[in-house]
């Protein structure tokens, strides 16, 4: 019972993850959009080996040999991008919305509702699996062996709504992750696409830049 109680509180984790639609936050200042990268550093963990160690038995003859394996941290560095309005980042969304690319601006809030709705079927989902998890186990144990027919086994019912609701679980905790990323995706459309957004945006300015440029600078 232990087990399915853990496997069950596993099981509704996603339902904290709720996906929504960012709410506009910047307002338009006047001042001339741009498209920025700079360079961050990521470090990961590798198991590396680093030598080996023979076994010798009481002759000294060498019957096997062992690896051996250390953990070694290295870095690597990967470019990041975003939008600003004068020397202040803002979101993907406020961006196209100070530079009023409607065309932009629909087609992130069609990414961001996609989303949306496949986080509610992955919710729905991963609650009509919970249940299948749960009334599974409550018909395998209700069953008691028959004293007048010990060769008697448990029906199969429960086990087959047992594994079909960790299964629909399992997809529905995928949805349910899978519609938060694309809802709250940082870059719904391209960097190119952003570029151009600005581009326009700052010839409409007249006294702004005719084009933007990516500029790119290292983090200290």
């Amino acid at each position: 019972m232990k087990t399915i109680a853990s496997a069950m509180l596993l099981l509704a984790l996603p339902l904290v993850g709720c996906a929504s639609i960012p709410q506009p936050v910047a307002t338009p200042t006047g001042e001339p959009l741009s498209v920025r990268e700079h360079t961050e550093t990521g470090y990961v963990t590798e198991k590396v080996k680093v030598g080996e160690v023979e076994h010798k038995g009481t002759n000294g003859q060498t019957y096997g040999k062992s690896e051996v394996y250390q953990n070694q941290t290295r870095s690597f560095q990967y470019q990041v991008w975003g939008g600003y309005q004068g020397d202040v980042k803002v979101s993907d969304d406020d961006f196209y919305r100070i530079s009023n690319d409607q065309k932009a601006i629909q087609e992130v809030q069609d990414k961001r509702e996609s989303g949306v709705v496949l986080n509610r079927v992955g919710l729905g989902l991963l609650a009509l699996g919970a249940a299948g998890v749960v009334g599974g186990y409550a018909i395998n144990s209700s069953w008691e062996p028959d004293p007048n027919n010990p060769g008697a086994t448990a029906p199969k019912t429960g086990m087959y709504i047992l594994t079909g609701g960790l299964i629909t679980a399992a997809v529905g905790g995928i949805l349910t992750w899978v519609g938060i990323s694309k809802a709250h995706s940082e870059h719904p459309l391209t960097q190119d696409r952003a570029q151009a957004a600005a581009a326009n945006y700052n010839r409409s300015l007249g006294a702004g830049p005719a084009v933007t440029t990516t500029t790119g600078f290292a983090l200290p």
